[in-house]
């Protein structure tokens, strides 16, 4: 099984998902943040559910989020913007502009592409701050981590990416045979053992994606969700 060192460490040792999937198996309350080198992001967690998130980008703010989403126009994002500086998304001067619901929605799709983004880092550091709750002026919500997650590796397109979350192309994978007596092995479907019968302790990722053909994405995903299972040998 995979011992992750959560309170500290580099993305290039321990992958974002990896990091994410022991947040939600150990019901962590706290803050993840992330650094590489002006850029900066926290993602927080409540009983191991994702509530919130902050980063630097100003791609990844909600008023920019909802601004380029047409929630708005640019004078009423701008008139936004100071009310927000002076007292944060939760006052009823913000809420009569956007109401909570529709906070609520769009800080969702934020979550989203901070856990996109963070997937796609191959350098950073990370560190867990438990019982670290997000601003009081911040909009929160509660989404289910592992499915969260589950639907960002899917939009990843770039094989590259993916492979790096197992090792690289010239990983060699391996089944932890002590693992198949579990739920998670239960819980595979019939494609799931087609792509892991391919592994046989001696190929490199690269030789087993050189064998999929037009499945390597799907592969890779089977793999990654394999590893952050205990299902594969880290």
């Amino acid at each position: 099984m995979l011992q992750i060192n959560l309170e500290n460490g580099s993305l290039e040792s321990t992958p974002f998902p990896l990091l994410i999937k022991t947040i939600a198996n150990r019901n962590e309350t706290g803050m993840l943040s992330f650094e590489h080198e002006d850029q900066q992001k926290s993602v927080f967690f409540k009983d191991g559910k994702t509530i919130a998130a902050i980063s630097t980008a100003v791609e990844e703010h909600l008023g920019e989020v909802m601004y380029q989403g047409g929630v708005y126009d640019e004078e009423v994002y701008s008139r936004l913007q100071l009310l927000i500086k002076e007292g944060g998304w939760r006052t009823p001067q913000v809420e009569q502009i956007v109401d909570v619901k529709t906070q609520k929605w769009w800080t969702r799709t934020v979550l989203r592409e901070v856990f996109l983004s963070l997937v796609e880092w191959s350098e950073g550091t990370y560190r867990f701050t438990p019982r670290r709750s997000p601003p009081g002026t911040h909009v929160d919500v509660e989404m289910d981590t592992e499915k969260l997650l589950v639907s960002i590796l899917r939009r990843v397109r770039d094989s590259r990416v993916l492979a790096r979350i197992l090792g690289g192309p010239d990983a060699v994978l391996q089944i932890d045979n002590s693992a198949f007596t579990g739920d998670a092995a239960k819980a595979l479907t019939a494609e799931d053992g087609f792509f892991l019968s391919r592994i046989d302790g001696s190929l490199s990722v690269k030789d087993i994606l050189a064998m999929g053909g037009t499945q390597k994405l799907d592969m890779l995903l089977c793999y990654i969700n394999a590893l952050m299972n205990g299902l594969l040998k880290p």
